[in-house]
């Protein structure tokens, strides 16, 4: 008892807050050192300061700089990248006598051309084609020529600047000439692989 009149309410309060607020009681015990320091080395202190924002000025500066300079650069390759392909040539496809020959030449998106179906046991047919070229895909209109007969049917390839794939999809006669249902349904996966020559 006599050591619960020695500690008494007043007394033990004051320890279970220092135990709960000891961030607090730190925080200010550093402000008021940080405070005298300024109050007794406030010329010195002014110009720290100044070198300091200074330094800081000039590190976001240049970070800033440098991401812009960065996201020029990457905007260029994208750019350069999407350019480099150069779709233009000539591929051609050969196997157990049948042969398929591309010619293809580029303006822009649009896609001009001459394209040669020889199957060893069929009929051949032969014809220019004109379409364009969308993310990596030609779609054109063949023109072409077998027994005697001009017919006009839609052709799909799916270029990478090395091959050219042939694609191929549900067809239906359209305005005289064959086209595909649903070009973005087409299946290149199955189709046959022209080589750049």
């Amino acid at each position: 008892m006599e050591r619960g009149s020695e500690y008494g309410e007043e007394t033990i309060e004051p320890i279970v807050c220092g135990a709960a607020c000891g961030k607090i009681t730190a925080s200010f015990l550093v402000q008021d050192l940080f405070n005298s320091y300024l109050t007794s080395n406030k010329k010195y202190t002014m110009r720290t300061f100044a070198y300091l924002f200074g330094a800081i000025f000039i590190c976001a500066a240049c970070g800033h700089s440098a991401r812009q300079e960065q996201l020029q650069t990457d905007s260029l390759s994208d750019s350069t990248t999407l350019t480099e392909i150069d779709y233009a040539g000539s591929y051609s496809y050969e196997q157990s006598g049948d042969t398929v020959a591309l010619h293809l030449t580029m303006q822009g998106s649009k896609a001009v051309g001459h394209l040669t179906y020889a199957w060893k046991e069929k009929d051949h047919n032969s014809g220019s084609f004109e379409g364009e070229v969308k993310y990596g895909v030609l779609l054109a209109n063949y023109t072409f020529s077998s027994e005697g007969l001009t017919s006009v049917r839609e052709v799909a390839f799916k270029l990478d600047g090395k091959t050219a794939t042939e694609g191929y999809g549900d067809v239906e006669e359209r305005d005289g000439k064959f086209v595909f249902k649903d070009s973005n349904a087409l299946d290149f996966s199955q189709g046959l692989v022209l080589q750049k020559q």
